[in-house]
């Protein structure tokens, strides 16, 4: 990199350098009994294992960040001069509206899930939380 201050403000950070890849690795027991793992071909692309667990904790952590908000919410509503534009509701008589962009995920606004029926859908993250919030704010609870 070019800029030095940059390169060193980020060295020691874990890269992952996964390509994705249809293979998919799996147990296999060999007839003398011995186990190995033997890769066979599926039709959805994968990352590691690695990559998998990196993007969960930045969906634990978006998780983590929205619930705090939720939680100290009522806090705010106490003492406006708590809030923080963009990021608080506007507060009126005392109430929060939904429009805060601290409840809401940033980037795991939907997310890709295996049903019961074995198909996947989309789960809308955020449409869901604004429903809920508008429900909270049009019947006035906490």
């Amino acid at each position: 990199m070019a800029d030095k201050k940059t390169w060193y403000s980020i060295t020691g950070v874990n890269l992952f350098h996964d390509m994705l890849t249809k293979s998919v690795p799996m147990d296999v027991t060999l007839p003398d009994g011995t186990r190995r793992q033997q890769y066979r071909e599926d039709s959805m692309y994968h990352y590691s294992d690695d990559t998998l667990r990196v993007f969960a904790d930045y969906l634990l952590d978006e998780f983590n960040a929205v619930e705090e908000y939720y939680s100290t919410k009522s806090q705010v509503e106490q003492n406006p001069n708590l809030a923080i534009d963009n990021y608080h509701g506007k507060i009126k008589n005392g109430k929060m509206d939904n429009m805060g962009n601290g409840g809401y995920f940033r980037y795991f606004s939907s997310i890709k899930m295996m049903g019961e029926d074995g198909n996947y859908r989309y789960m809308p993250l955020n449409q869901m939380i604004y429903a809920w919030s508008k429900f909270d704010y049009d019947n006035n609870q906490n």
